[in-house]
């Protein structure tokens, strides 16, 4: 049976994708393995608390970043 990750780790693994630099939330879920619905819902829930920012949009697609505080949480500043 497979253990479903809590919503802590799958945080954690969108944050440390977002570590190598901007990305829309297609690509996090194809270099984690985490649906890209998932990602995005996520993604909402780490804007609010400050760690990832929106760094474009054009109507079509969505680039996230980390802000500062997200970079320090995983040791990049």
């Amino acid at each position: 049976m497979v253990q479903k990750r809590t919503f802590l780790q799958l945080r954690e693994h969108i944050i440390h994708n977002l570590a190598a630099g901007r990305k829309t939330a297609n690509q996090v879920s194809a270099e984690t393995g985490i649906g890209w619905k998932t990602v995005a819902k996520h993604v909402i829930h780490l804007r609010g608390t400050g760690l990832v920012k929106l760094s474009f949009t054009n109507g079509y697609m969505k680039v996230f970043e980390l802000t500062d505080q997200g970079k320090e949480k995983v040791g990049i500043v």
